[in-house]
């Protein structure tokens, strides 16, 4: 049984909504906010650390891009909470199936894939950059997001194409709240987590193949690239688990024969936490990679009136005083 039945049933019988359904949307469109802020800053310190003359860290390559599209891909699909949390604060609260999944829903189902595709091309141009540095730049970077683009059209395409046709084949449900859950049932829902488990697979390979590479010509020895490694991977694994949790946890609900109430609530949970998880790639590199923490760094000092100083070539300093009326920037030995 599905759980926006019941919350919808509910709603009929009583002229009431369940407290947990709206209290879960509204909590998980805050998250998404959150997320949606620092997947925002990772865009911005990207294009704005072009401007070398200013920032000496520029996130220019063509690995800094897809980290940058793929957080780009991550607000697609967190702006779906947006939906929810509206019909909740209008008193909305449900809308058709149809309207759902083919209008409101389809851009946040297309972000999922984005993201995923993006983790992959972040595997692969991890291993065409370190086991075939010469011919490979020499490839043009164009080339490369063409590419990307249209695996993201095809797969895109691909999960709507089952979104819509499970939609018209469906005559239980109705009304739904509106959640990307709710679109990924039935057929599409098994497509959808078949797809997520392979494409995060392949990331899984391509990255177990350049560790072995690594490790074999002892590269992996060298602090600046068992960094890159680490950082890159820390990023894969969150997407792989963010990506992959709700649907395991519905598997094992329907295994384990939970009743319809209890997993409404196990998947709302789970869902805040996946959420969570999608505002992660800001996070991670500030803590993993140098190149981002020291760009972080000097934005955040440059946004605050401060002054950034290269102490050594691990660490900048940033100092500043603060007076009555703005921040001055204080000089260091």
């Amino acid at each position: 049984m599905n759980s926006t039945v019941d919350h919808y049933t509910y709603y009929r019988t009583t002229g009431q909504l369940s407290d947990n359904l709206f209290s879960g949307f509204v909590v998980r469109w805050i998250i998404s906010c959150f997320g949606i802020l620092l997947n925002s800053f990772l865009i911005y310190a990207t294009i704005i650390t072009r401007q070398v003359d200013l920032f000496p860290n520029s996130l220019h390559s063509v690995c800094n891009k897809l980290l940058a599209f793929d957080s780009a891909a991550t607000i697609l699909y967190q702006l779906g909470t947006f939906v929810g949390a509206f019909l909740m604060l209008t008193g909305i609260y449900f809308v058709p199936l149809p309207i759902c999944c083919h209008f409101l829903q389809s851009l946040p189902l297309v972000g999922i894939y984005c993201s995923l595709i993006t983790v992959l091309f972040l595997a692969i141009e991890r291993i065409l950059m370190i086991v075939f540095p010469i011919w490979y730049q020499y490839r043009k970077i164009r080339k490369i997001f063409l590419l990307l683009f249209f695996t993201c059209t095809a797969f895109s395409l691909l999960i709507l194409q089952s979104v819509y046709r499970w939609v018209q084949d469906e005559t239980r449900i109705t009304m739904v709240v509106c959640s990307n859950q709710d679109c990924l049932q039935g057929l599409a829902g098994t497509l959808h987590y078949q797809l997520t488990v392979a494409l995060n697979g392949l990331s899984i390979v391509c990255y177990a193949l350049l560790w072995l590479f690594l490790k074999v010509k002892n590269k992996l020895e060298t602090n600046t690239a068992r960094k890159v490694f680490k950082s890159i991977l820390a990023v894969m694994l969150a997407n792989l688990f963010g990506q992959t949790l709700s649907g395991t946890v519905r598997i094992l609900l329907s295994v384990l024969s939970v009743s319809p109430a209890q997993q409404s609530i196990v998947l709302m949970c789970m869902g805040h936490f996946t959420i969570l998880i999608q505002a992660h790639n800001a996070p991670i590199l500030y803590i993993f990679s140098e190149e981002y923490r020291r760009a972080f760094n000097q934005i955040f000092a440059r946004f605050f009136g401060c002054e950034t100083r290269t102490v050594d070539s691990h660490n900048i300093r940033i100092t500043c005083v603060q007076n009555r009326n703005r921040l001055v920037p204080m000089n260091l030995r």
